[in-house]
């Protein structure tokens, strides 16, 4: 069963977030029905163990939900999710999200934008500042100054390695859409996709299992000149990192695979190369200090990013 012929598809992914699922769903309904759209929720679950799926089904019975006997990954489960769906816009969503209700009125006014194609409302934490919505594309001087620790030695020479907001230009939309922020690309807590460019650029790239793939496919999109904004007006609270807290040795391992796998698909040999080196030398002299310390676990983490760097495919 696939949405079809929907203003709005909202894609979520779900594991273990219980937690969370409720407050995301509930603030859902809300701006359905304030906007009056015609939408539907799929929730793609990867084999949680908690009560995700129930809370799901009682707070919005009218939702589609996969269940998935283990964890498939961000990337499979959005494709999974999407296949074959007809409609107007996806908003994928993350389950540690509070949308306001007037977000999906808004849509209304964007749809009417043919240059507006993907876009993400500013991302905000619990104390309503600023926290990480778009990046630029990634270089290396800063992938190495974050591996060696060097931030501070990086601002002195003026090079922003922790910008929230860092974008290209800014431009200015007509009411009620008011600044627009034209950046490299989103972090895809709260990603609003036109349906034709989904189709046209084509799926999430199932080689990334959490993080990245957003910046993969956004960089696709960059080759079909589609611009990517941040509209600065209309907000979306995101529980930033609390997913990623119930994992964190996962989390840095699923991060620098992604990477190496973005680098080998787009950039020169040499800066693979390079990037490897860095891994290499910086996560052994990190498990060595981590087996001083005792914590194995942790060792066994940074040593698996070594063994990535050293094989000879980009993951």
């Amino acid at each position: 069963m696939k949405a079809s012929n929907y203003f709005l598809t909202i894609c979520i992914v779900t594991y273990n977030s219980g937690d969370v699922i409720g407050q995301c769903i509930s603030s859902l309904r809300e701006a359905i029905i304030n906007s009056g759209i015609l939408c539907k929720i799929i929730i793609v679950d990867n084999g949680s163990h908690d009560d995700t799926v129930e809370k799901a089904r009682k707070i919005y019975p009218e939702s589609w939900i996969i269940e998935n006997n283990s964890n498939y990954g961000y990337s499979k489960a959005i494709n999974q999710a999407v296949l074959g769906c007809k409609t107007n816009w996806f908003l994928f969503l993350n389950p540690d999200t509070i949308v306001g209700k007037d977000l999906f009125t808004f849509l209304k006014h964007a749809d009417h934008l043919p240059n507006v194609s993907v876009f993400s409302p500013l991302l905000v934490n619990e104390d309503g500042n600023v926290t990480r919505t778009s990046y630029k594309w990634p270089v290396l001087s800063k992938e190495l100054v974050r591996l060696f620790g060097l931030e501070r030695v990086a601002r002195t020479f003026i090079i922003s390695v922790n910008n929230p907001l860092p974008f290209i230009r800014e431009v200015e939309f007509p009411e009620p859409i008011g600044e627009v922020k034209v950046v490299d690309y989103v972090a895809g807590a709260a990603l609003f996709i036109r349906g034709e460019a989904w189709r046209k650029i084509g799926p999430f790239d199932e080689n990334f299992f959490l993080y990245h793939e957003e910046m993969e496919w956004c960089y696709r999109a960059s080759k079909y000149n589609i611009p990517v904004f941040v509209f600065m007006r209309f907000k979306v609270l995101h529980y930033s990192k609390r997913s990623s807290k119930k994992r964190p040795r996962e989390v840095i391992l699923w991060k620098y695979k992604g990477l190496l796998y973005f680098y080998g698909k787009y950039r020169p040999i040499v800066f693979v190369v390079s990037l490897k080196i860095a891994l290499i030398i910086s996560f052994t002299l990190r498990s060595i200090l981590v087996l001083l310390k005792g914590d194995i676990d942790r060792a066994k983490v940074f040593i698996s990013i070594v063994k990535i760097s050293l094989s000879k495919g980009a993951l």
